[in-house]
């Protein structure tokens, strides 16, 4: 008996572990399934999010370039203009007056190292030095012929509402790249004009921006230039696309770095900074290039990650604002579309990496999780199924226990009803029986009666019968009397 217990247990904990293993592999196996497809989805709309971000990143540094360089041509335009109110431009007064508006606006706009006024020959008539924050005059002294310089030649080639633009290159002093005198990249002034290129070595990043000056005759009197600060356009630059998932880049049209991946590889283009390697972006990346240079803008994926760039042109017409104040502003030119920059974002394929690893990691930890919650969950239903059987179970057998007690009861509800039936039918018949005796007994009283009435009549009589011989009692018993009188006599008289 105790074998049959223990095979019959082996056998239920058999039976159990198997429930258990078919609820819980199919779970497991749908729970892997979605989770898989949930992580590829998440990967997919990770990748879509940073796209997005990029895209919008570049396209908020382009937004950028074009506003900045529009309020540029829009600051040396306005300087051209000062110089159609006078007809002698080249009277003392004149000069002094356009000095000083031009000192007035170069404390007001805080973003030009220098602004020029110089002749048709190249002679500096005006300029006004940044001068470390405090901008001033230069004395004529101290003004300088600038008739060989590349800015000055090119710029005095273009015609009325034309403007020339530099490239973006380093300030030079006496033909060596300009240093600061002192390292203060806490000071606001300091980090406005100055770009820290390696280690503790600063430059001073440049645009030069020019066009021809005419008097009020409309003769042409020379060409106003203004020195741009770069290290604010570039640190502008960098806060815009600060919310790259990656690293922000400008390259020139040769492929230059103008901002780099690295700050070391920056400016390469200048003599004193040749020394370096990968300069150029397709020293780097040749492929990136290939594809980058012969598109306006665009997003792709290579072994190295994830490119998105647009393509900024400074001397673009849709970069000068209108000027409706210019009689002839609709023959204005502004430039060449040949000199050209790249924005760029690169997210590499690490940082893409570290986010599906991120991802893949919360996936696998939810996992984990939910199999737990499944392995738990089919062990408490197992347990409650096999409770719910076992209370079933009971319920069947208290059900079959009450079943048969109630058929049992409807036997003998059956076997009494017959029974009362039986003595329904045997007082029916006792009471037949009782009426019959009850009309024997009537009958009977009746004689009775009648036997009472006889009674007292015998009794009556016998009363009567009684009562004479009550007096022949008397009689005998006085006869007796006599006759033991007279033996009495007798015997006396025997004697």
């Amino acid at each position: 008996m105790k074998e049959t217990n223990s095979m019959e247990k082996n056998r239920s904990i058999r039976i159990n572990i198997l429930k258990f293993i078919c609820i819980l592999l199919p779970l497991v196996a749908i729970l892997t399934f979605v989770l898989w497809n949930f992580y590829f989805v998440e990967v997919k709309a990770s990748y879509s999010k940073v796209e997005e971000e990029e895209s919008r990143v570049v396209n908020d540094a382009n937004k950028f370039f074009i506003q900045t360089f529009a309020n540029l041509q829009s600051d040396l335009l306005f300087l051209s203009d000062i110089f159609t109110m006078n007809e002698d431009v080249f009277a003392q007064s004149s000069i002094e007056w356009f000095s000083k508006e031009f000192l007035f606006f170069s404390r007001r706009r805080f973003v030009y190292d220098q602004l020029r006024f110089m002749d048709n020959s190249g002679i500096e008539i005006i300029r006004i030095n940044f001068n470390k924050g405090i901008p001033i005059i230069v004395e004529k002294n101290k003004l300088q012929d600038k008739s060989e310089e590349y800015y000055f030649k090119e710029s005095k080639k273009i015609n009325r509402g034309g403007v020339y633009i530099s490239r973006l290159d380093l300030n030079l002093e006496k033909g060596v790249v300009e240093r600061p005198e002192g390292v203060h990249p806490e000071n606001f002034i300091f980090n406005r004009v100055w770009r820290l290129h390696k280690d503790v070595n600063y430059v001073k990043p440049m645009i030069r921006l020019g066009t021809p000056a005419f008097d009020s005759k409309g003769e042409k009197k020379g060409v106003v230039l203004i020195n741009y600060f770069g290290a604010q356009l570039l640190k502008d630059f960098e806060e815009i696309t600060g919310s790259s998932y990656g690293k922000s880049a400008l390259v020139d049209s040769e492929g230059f770095w103008l901002k780099g991946l690295e700050k070391e590889k920056e400016w390469g283009f200048v003599s004193d900074l040749k020394n370096y390697e990968n300069t150029k972006l397709q020293d780097l990346y040749p492929r990136v290039w290939d594809l980058i240079s012969k598109k306006e803008a665009g997003q792709f994926y290579t072994k190295e990650g994830l490119f998105t760039f647009n393509t900024v042109y400074p001397l673009s017409r849709k970069y000068k604002l209108s000027l409706t104040s210019r009689d002839n502003a609709e023959e204005e030119k502004v430039g060449s579309n040949d000199y050209i920059w790249k924005a760029f974002t690169f997210v590499p394929h690490s940082k893409l990496n570290e986010m599906v690893s991120e991802l893949k990691s919360k996936s696998l930890f939810m996992c984990a999780i939910l199999c737990i919650f499944i392995f738990i969950g089919t062990y408490l239903f197992l347990q409650i199924d096999k409770r719910r059987k076992l209370f079933e179970q009971k319920e069947k057998d208290l059900f079959a226990s009450v079943a048969n007690e109630k058929k049992r009861e409807a036997q003998e509800l059956v076997l009494l009803n017959e029974q009362l039936v039986k003595n329904e039918q045997q007082l029916k018949d006792a009471n037949v029986a009782l009426l019959a005796r009850e009309q024997q007994l009537k009958a009977s009283n009746n004689e009775l009666q009648e036997s009472k009435l006889d009674l007292a009549d015998t009794i009556e009589k016998l009363k009567k019968s009684n009562s004479s011989m009550r007096g022949r009692e008397l009689r005998i018993i006085e006869i007796k009397k006599k006759i033991k009188f007279l033996e009495e006599k007798l015997k006396e008289n025997g004697r």
